[in-house]
């Protein structure tokens, strides 16, 4: 296209921007395949929330959460007498 119109180096430059844009999508898709393979930290705000949501039970022993992917794992260990 940039041949037609007098500037051929726009060609090559224009491929150079496709195919850094096709890196970066690339890129971008690798790190959230790594964030769904291994287990991410939950946000502070969610751990908080689902505490004081079972600290009506009284019952509580011990918990942690674990994200994997866009899910959320809660696992807790509760004490009945």
């Amino acid at each position: 296209m940039g041949s037609y119109i007098g500037f051929p180096l726009l060609d090559p430059l224009g491929g150079i921007l496709v195919a850094g844009m096709i890196l970066k999508s690339g890129f971008e898709i690798m790190l959230q395949s790594l964030k769904e393979l291994v287990d991410v930290r939950v946000e502070q705000d969610v751990i908080n929330q689902v505490e004081k949501a079972v600290e009506k039970l009284k019952v509580m022993y011990q918990s942690w959460l674990k994200k994997i992917y866009i899910y959320i794992f809660y696992n807790y260990v509760l004490i009945f007498e």
